[in-house]
C-alpha cells in the first residue's frame, strides 16, 4: 500500500510490539537493554530497564534514518 521496504515497516511496528509484549517477558527485554544498549540494570524496577532499552532502540532506528511512526511512512490516519 505504501511501497515501503520490509525493514522500514518493521522499524515502525517493532518498538510498539516490544512495548506491548514487554510485560509478559520483562527479563528478555532487560537483557536486550543491558547487552545491546548498555543500560544499567535496575533490579528494583526491571520494567524501567526494559522500557529504557526500547526507547534506545527507537532512538537508534531514527539515528540510522529509519521511520519510527506511520506518518513517516506516509500513512494517513484514515488509512490505519
Amino acid at each position: 500500500l505504501y511501497d515501503c521496504a520490509h525493514g522500514a515497516g518493521l522499524a515502525v511496528i517493532m518498538p510498539a510490539w516490544m512495548e506491548f509484549v514487554c510485560k509478559h517477558d520483562v527479563m528478555r527485554f532487560c537483557q536486550m537493554a543491558t547487552r545491546v544498549f548498555g543500560v544499567d540494570m535496575d533490579f528494583a524496577d526491571p520494567e524501567k530497564t526494559a522500557r529504557e532499552g526500547i526507547r534506545r532502540f527507537r532512538t537508534f532506528l531514527h539515528s540510522i534514518g529509519m521511520p519510527i511512526n506511520f506518518a513517516e511512512l506516509g500513512a494517513k490516519e484514515e488509512d490505519i
